[in-house]
């Protein structure tokens, strides 16, 4: 299936991706460069998805499923990340200014040299993450899990 058909089927009926997304668990779908400024993916199946620098900002990711992702130079300023699961996905240089992770589970999630100014982690899991040169001015980290977290060279203030 080409780049094309899989933004097609992305962008038409949600259970009719989560369905081949469940059918064709191998296949990691190539929705890079693609503008979904906007948009709603709450709960939907989006892990493996390359969004490799697309533009997500003001998306909606409430309960979604980002396991496996590249996010990589992707930009999801303002979008709501609410309990969504971000485990293993690769963020490098991604811009998730004043995005909101609450209760989110980033856990092993590479934020390399990402751009988090004014995000909103309270209640996250950033278990086993890499935040090496992060910036994280202004970032929220009440109650999050910070267990073993790589943050050599992170800006916090």
């Amino acid at each position: 299936m080409a780049a094309e058909e899989h933004l097609a089927l992305m962008l038409g009926d949600a259970q009719k991706w989560d369905q081949w997304k469940q059918q064709y668990p191998h296949i990691h779908p190539d929705l890079s460069h693609g503008q979904f400024s906007g948009m709603d993916f709450s709960g939907t199946n989006c892990s493996s998805v390359n969004f490799g620098h697309s533009n997500l900002c003001d998306a909606v990711f409430r309960g979604t499923d980002l396991r496996d992702s590249q996010l990589s130079h992707a930009h999801f300023n303002n979008a709501v990340l609410t309990d969504a699961k971000l485990t293993n996905a690769i963020a490098h240089y991604t811009q998730f200014v004043a995005a909101n992770f609450t209760a989110a589970n980033l856990a092993n999630i590479d934020l390399h040299q990402a751009n988090l100014i004014g995000a909103d982690l309270r209640h996250a899991s950033l278990r086993y993450g890499n935040l090496y040169r992060a910036n994280m001015v202004g970032v929220n980290l009440y109650r999050a899990d910070l267990t073993h977290v790589e943050g050599y060279g992170t800006q916090l203030e």
